[in-house]
């Protein structure tokens, strides 16, 4: 075995899976309207495009689901819980550090977030956690009032 050339990777899919088939519906809620955020927010910018994804948005709720109580995950608080988890990675992206779930050690951010780029994407999350939930959904649907307007001459849907 003294030459031997195998590299050994461990994978974590197993156990994320478990974590996120646990969830209840308002974790999942969260994580799909964080995923939205990321998708029509965060990558519309230039400045901060690509320098988040949807995986250490994934791993803010593991994170947030550990430290907070269940009943916190409640629909009527989706949104808290959505307020908790950008929170959380406000904190890593000002830190530039994002721990690994499962290996806290790990540093996920290496190589994508530093002390060049953070203030960017800080700016961008801070506009977005200031915004409010009107904001948030404003900044998230307000393509939809002008599709239906489009189509339909007479009148337009509000979504927000």
């Amino acid at each position: 075995m003294e030459n031997c050339n195998l590299l050994w990777r461990i994978s974590f899919s197993e156990a994320e899976k478990q974590l996120v088939h646990s969830f209840n519906f308002t974790q999942v809620l969260c994580y799909g309207l964080l995923k939205l955020t990321l998708k029509r927010i965060v990558n519309t910018n230039d400045d901060v495009k690509d320098l988040l994804c949807s995986y250490f948005l994934k791993t803010a709720l593991f994170w947030v689901s550990e430290e907070v109580d269940i009943d916190t995950f409640q629909l009527p608080k989706l949104f808290i819980c959505f307020y908790l988890c950008l929170n959380k990675l406000m904190s890593w992206v000002n830190n530039c550090y994002c721990p690994n779930y499962f290996i806290p050690e790990h540093n996920m951010f290496l190589g994508k977030i530093n002390q060049y780029n953070n203030k960017s994407l800080l700016s961008v999350l801070n506009s977005i956690k200031y915004s409010g939930i009107s904001g948030l959904m404003q900044n998230l649907f307000h393509y939809y009032k002008i599709y239906f307007f489009y189509f339909k001459e007479y009148w337009s849907i509000d979504l927000y």
